[in-house]
């Protein structure tokens, strides 16, 4: 245990458990609770598709990197509270649900992909279609990278 610590899910916070998987190396290396704190900090969100017009490249430029970090904390924040994974729609509601300010539907599926590339969220396999659309819809759930990442934004906010 370090320092008595404990994740958000009560157990205690091991040296194994501030290491995990780095998703950029392919699982070769590790990645510790700073260097998370870090991961987070990069701007995944200045990237546009290669395939993207010089307005989505201006626009991807043109974002906020804190209001991004926020959202993406947002996003973590909503699956870690609800432990069976959420679809985009269900997200879309936690998030909403928790801030003053709406944040779209379409941003937040932006923010969660990102989280997705950066290995915190992943597709469970599963699928739900209880949305607007009544199409199946991906149950996204967080990765033990995105509660690391849970742990040690807890932690530098104390």
């Amino acid at each position: 245990m370090i320092n008595g610590q404990l994740d958000m899910f009560g157990q205690p916070i091991t040296q194994a458990a501030t290491t995990a998987s780095c998703p950029t190396c392919n699982g070769a290396g590790s990645l510790s609770a700073d260097a998370l704190e870090a991961m987070m900090a990069r701007q995944p969100h200045t990237r546009s598709r290669a395939a993207s017009t010089a307005t989505s490249a201006d626009a991807a430029r043109m974002l906020d990197p804190d209001t991004c970090r926020a959202n993406h904390r947002l996003i973590l924040g909503a699956l870690t509270a609800n432990g069976d994974g959420l679809t985009d729609e269900q997200i879309s509601f936690v998030v909403n649900s928790r801030v003053t300010q709406n944040v779209s539907a379409s941003t937040l599926r932006a923010r969660r992909s990102e989280l997705m590339h950066a290995g915190m969220v992943t597709d469970s396999g599963r699928r739900r279609a209880k949305t607007d659309t009544g199409r199946p819809s991906a149950v996204w759930a967080i990765t033990q990278l995105g509660r690391l990442a849970v742990v040690s934004n807890e932690t530098n906010a104390a």
